[in-house]
């Protein structure tokens, strides 16, 4: 009488010549263990098809060929175990392996490799079958191999995006992200008027506003620029009497000068405010002359 799951042959008691049914068990059981049998899908339309015990009895079933329909594989009712099936056949169709007794049944994708059991009624795939994103945005396709594509969303911690400038303008970055330390242009965006103020220790609600130009420089001749800001060279004219030139021109002429020079009685006025220059003229208030100060500190704002 064979075995229920794998038809193996059981002798009757007392009987003799053991060792022929022994043998031929063995060589089943090493069939069971690790035999490949392939199934050709090619020209089958009349489905179900039952697995016969020396196709079922070996451990990976291997299908191949051309499907032309959706088909499904049955194992006899009762039988119980497990396979590696492998779907290497081709066709826009599906191959399922089911149980004769209509339990549950799995379907084996086109490419894949799936190790399925019976518990005599029904057919399950162990381990992992469905591999999804989820709420990511991402999708996974792949059989044996799985392979997630799209793109995480926003929402997920992702950039929402496929390459790096969509993505910067998903995240609000505009140009910035790709601009050099030394020259970050915002594109877009307010920054707050408190944020300013306090950076610059500044308190109230009276408007602030920049300095354009500043410098220090030694009014002999010839001058010696100690520091400066926007500011690209310092003339000497005559005792006194300087052309300050502006790196960057400023706006207009209409900005205010204030400044600081050393002396007894020295003082200061100032000639041809423009874009490009504005001319400083240091004098001895007593005696109305040009005179070369040490130290003269001129500040511009507009």
């Amino acid at each position: 009488m064979p075995t229920t799951n794998k038809g193996f042959d059981q002798p009757a008691a007392n009987s003799t010549n053991w060792d022929v049914p022994l043998n031929a068990n063995f060589g089943l059981i090493d069939t069971a263990l690790g035999s490949t049998v392939s199934i050709s899908v090619t020209g089958v339309t009349a489905t179900p098809v039952v697995l016969t015990v020396t196709q079922y009895r070996n451990l990976i079933l291997s299908f191949t060929g051309t499907l032309t329909a959706n088909v499904t594989y049955q194992v006899p009712a009762g039988v119980g175990g497990e396979w590696i099936v492998t779907n290497n056949t081709t066709g826009a169709f599906t191959l399922t392996i089911a149980n004769v007794a209509a339990g549950a049944s799995a379907v084996v994708p086109t490419g894949a490799r799936q190790t399925l059991y019976s518990d005599g009624t029904n057919i399950y795939a162990a381990g992992v079958t469905t591999i999804s994103g989820g709420t990511t945005g991402l999708t996974a396709t792949g059989a044996s191999t799985i392979t997630l594509g799209g793109t995480l969303a926003l929402a997920n911690g992702g950039t929402g995006a496929t390459d790096a400038a969509t993505a910067r303008t998903n995240l609000g970055l505009g140009t910035m992200a790709t601009q050099a330390a030394s020259a970050v242009a915002i594109t877009g965006g307010t920054v707050a008027a408190a944020a300013i103020t306090g950076a610059l220790n500044a308190t109230g609600s009276a408007p602030i506003y920049a300095c354009r130009t500043w410098v220090n420089f030694n009014g002999s001749n010839p001058t010696v620029v100690r520091a400066s800001g926007n500011v690209s060279s310092v003339t000497y004219n005559s005792s006194g009497n300087y052309t300050i030139l502006f790196t960057t021109n400023l706006p207009d002429g209409n900005y205010a000068v204030a400044g600081s020079i050393t002396g007894n009685f020295a003082g200061a006025s100032l000639s041809l405010l423009n874009v490009q220059n504005f001319g400083v003229n240091v004098f001895a208030s007593y005696y109305v002359q040009g005179y070369d100060a040490d130290n003269v500190h001129v500040v511009i704002v507009r």
